[in-house]
């Protein structure tokens, strides 16, 4: 009966969110880095460069896969008819309060970072 029971609500959370796992939201920080993540998607900030992608689903292996926007900045005046960043693919997983985060961005090499829930890093821009 109870085995019953747990199935029903989980198939009826399945139905009304379209997934089994959870979202991610919150705060998260690591040096140079701040991603900020809600109902409606993420805000990443760095240092020198920022991005943002849609909300996104745990898997039961702690894991998401999201694309979205990724725009390195360089030191000095930026031209005003510059591109505004270019897709990326982020690729994160979740273990307790630390989350690894792999940026692809289309036209750059992989960049890894180790983030932890609640923190916020003071950042030093180059631009």
């Amino acid at each position: 009966m109870e085995r019953t029971r747990i199935a029903v609500l989980v198939g009826a959370a399945v139905a009304m969110t379209g997934s089994a796992g959870p979202g991610l939201t919150g705060q998260w920080g690591a040096r140079g880095t701040n991603l900020s993540i809600g109902a409606d998607g993420a805000r990443l900030e760095q240092d020198c460069a920022s991005g943002s992608f849609a909300p996104v689903k745990i898997d039961a292996n702690g894991r998401f896969s999201t694309r979205g926007r990724y725009e390195a900045h360089k030191p000095g005046p930026q031209p005003a008819d510059a591109p505004d960043g270019g897709a990326a693919a982020f690729e994160g997983k979740l273990d307790g309060d630390t989350l690894r985060l792999t940026i692809r961005p289309a036209d750059g090499a992989p960049q890894q970072l180790t983030l932890l829930r609640g923190k916020r890093a003071k950042l030093i821009r180059c631009y």
